[in-house]
């Protein structure tokens, strides 16, 4: 127990028959404060109780206001309890290195309660920094054990997530926006341990660190446009591109080392605006496979009509593609420009690389073909 505050105690102490008061003081201080029910005035979370929950959530508490969480504070989440942040609410959970911020279920079980969702909560003040949440992702309509809806932004930063029952992290939607997401510890979860949109790929960094998450253990990436200059970290699990629709109309560069799944029929298109730079190293080398290895199992990469000398590929290996009318692992389209050396095509189930007659396509030197079944590099007369 913490020791109460000696203003505290004499001011309970003053006559003998305030014993009775002084009591219940003393134990509400050190007992447990239920959390449920609507928000609607800013509240400050404390930490009260020495090895102990500070507090605990039963049914839904949704936040209609500025909840603050101080570090060090402990939360017990009950079954079938979920933490809503709606729009005029926020929800700051800053802890410490040495204090950090746990909410945690009643039982140490995947599913043991429901999910924190920010739904169309657009506020800067959406912060977790040293939090530890475990033991979320049962919410039955829900996919995930934290969900950022809507146009809500959310900063997660020096946390671990772990334990859900479904997916670590997800956003809803390609507005919804991860502010910043770096290391953190993501595990043990029975789905990905971060499910986002092609847009926020690049606010994940290679300081996140995600094990343990079975089959699962991708960083999953929904369709979208990337329409600002940024890079792709290499992270510490592959990034599983799911969808055909993934498109690049600025400037993007891929990280030496950064490991790429497609899955089925995905596709990767560099448009006429956009540039593609993979330039990995003989140590770290960018790699895009295939979910099942199986000629033409995803449809590719391409570059459509994109001249900009900003399109290298070195040290970039490319396999199991060639699906659709992509035809070929990469696909050198339109008036294109780019430079490949040092890579390697395999297994397409059609060209390695195909050429289009308008395309500027330089051959660096030490690129190796195996597998395909066409030509290896397909030039159009």
């Amino acid at each position: 127990m913490k020791k109460i505050k000696w203003l505290l105690i004499l001011s309970v102490a003053f006559s003998i028959s305030a014993c009775d008061d002084a009591e219940e003081i003393v134990e509400e201080i050190n007992s447990a404060i239920e959390l449920s029910g609507e928000v609607n005035s800013p509240m400050v979370l404390e930490d009260h109780i020495e090895g102990g929950y500070d507090y605990y959530v039963t049914g839904k508490w949704s936040l209609n206001a500025d909840v603050t969480i101080m570090p060090g504070v402990s939360i017990m989440m009950k079954s079938a309890s979920s933490i809503r942040v709606n729009t005029s609410g926020s929800l700051n959970a800053v802890g410490a290195d040495v204090k950090p911020i746990i909410l945690e279920g009643e039982m140490n079980a995947k599913g043991a309660w429901g999910e924190i969702v920010f739904d169309n909560s657009n506020n800067t003040k959406n912060v977790l920094t040293y939090v530890t949440i475990s033991d979320g992702g049962g919410e039955s309509y829900s996919q995930s054990m934290i969900e950022i809806k809507g146009n809500s932004q959310v900063k997660i930063t020096n946390s671990i997530i772990e334990n859900s029952g479904e997916y670590g992290i997800q956003l809803v939607n390609d507005y919804s926006v991860l502010s910043e997401f770096s290391n953190n510890i993501v595990t043990d979860c029975n789905g990905y341990p971060v499910y986002i949109y092609a847009n926020q790929l690049n606010v994940i960094k290679g300081t996140n660190v995600f094990y343990d998450n079975g089959d699962f253990n991708y960083v999953m990436v929904e369709s979208g446009d990337i329409s600002q200059n940024e890079t792709w970290e290499k992270l510490t699990a592959p990034v599983l591109l799911s969808s055909p629709y993934n498109t690049i109309s600025a400037d993007v560069t891929v990280a030496p080392g950064a490991a790429f799944v497609m899955g089925e029929d995905a596709l990767l298109t560099v448009e006429p605006e956009g540039s593609l730079n993979m330039t990995g190293t003989v140590n770290e080398r960018i790699t895009f496979s295939s979910k099942i290895e199986s000629p033409g199992y995803f449809q590719g990469i391409i570059y459509e009509n994109s001249n900009n000398p900003l399109n290298q590929v070195h040290y970039v290996d490319i396999s199991h593609g060639g699906g659709g009318y992509n035809e070929a692992n990469l696909r050198i389209s339109g008036s294109s420009r780019i430079v490949v050396g040092n890579s390697s095509l395999n297994y397409s189930s059609n060209y390695g690389i195909y050429v289009s007659r308008d395309a500027t396509f330089t051959d660096d030197g030490a690129n190796t073909f195996t597998g395909n079944a066409d030509i290896d590099v397909y030039i159009q007369q």
